[in-house]
């Protein structure tokens, strides 16, 4: 997995906007025009929680020639993104990092505010490179462990039957010794029973 950051740089200096008067009082306006309109409330709510949560109007360096259809469906991919972010797993794979990280750096290179998901997608995708190689290395030690353990049990095989096989013959020859003993005491007892 390749980890290649976005610019680390903010386009333009970030202005720190208080956002107290809520939702109702949040309005998205790009080159002088509101386009509220151009997203669901669904996208409209995320994206006014991202703004709240950097303090800042995340379309605010938006190129001037970006017009509102463009703008609108920045925010909503940025909405996107975030909430794919907070909705992955270790598991989740490497093409969709890829992906998010190729749109992070789009939305960023057309002055959109998104340097604090790369920041969190190249954690996520730091741990998860991590994660996989640890989990490889162990897969690996689980593995060779496995195999000697099952090596050692056909060895255990092939003794056991060995010793099974040796069991064998020694019942046979006890069964031997106890006919030889059977016909020693029949013939002694014919001796000692013989008339004088």
């Amino acid at each position: 997995m390749e980890i290649v950051t976005c610019s680390s740089e903010p386009t333009a200096p970030v202005d720190i906007i208080d956002f107290s008067g809520g939702i109702k009082e949040f309005s998205v306006v790009v080159n002088g025009t509101e386009i509220d309109s151009e997203l669901s409330d669904h996208h409209r709510q995320k994206y006014y929680e991202l703004c709240c949560s950097q303090r800042t109007f995340l379309h605010g360096n938006l190129l001037d020639s970006i017009n509102c259809k463009l703008a609108a469906e920045i925010i909503i991919g940025t909405v996107d993104i975030a909430e794919s972010i907070r909705a992955s797993t270790l598991s989740s794979s490497r093409r969709e990092y890829a992906v998010w990280e190729k749109n992070l750096k789009g939305f960023q290179l057309l002055g959109m505010n998104v340097r604090f998901l790369c920041e969190r997608l190249e954690k996520l995708m730091k741990l998860a490179l991590e994660s996989e190689k640890a989990v490889e290395s162990e897969r690996r030690e689980v593995k060779l462990r496995q195999e000697r353990v099952s090596e050692e049990m056909e060895s255990l095989e092939v003794k056991l039957k060995e010793l099974r096989e040796a069991r064998k013959r020694i019942d046979e020859e006890v069964e031997t010794l106890k006919v030889t003993a059977e016909r020693h005491e029949v013939v002694f007892q014919e001796v000692v029973n013989a008339p004088w």
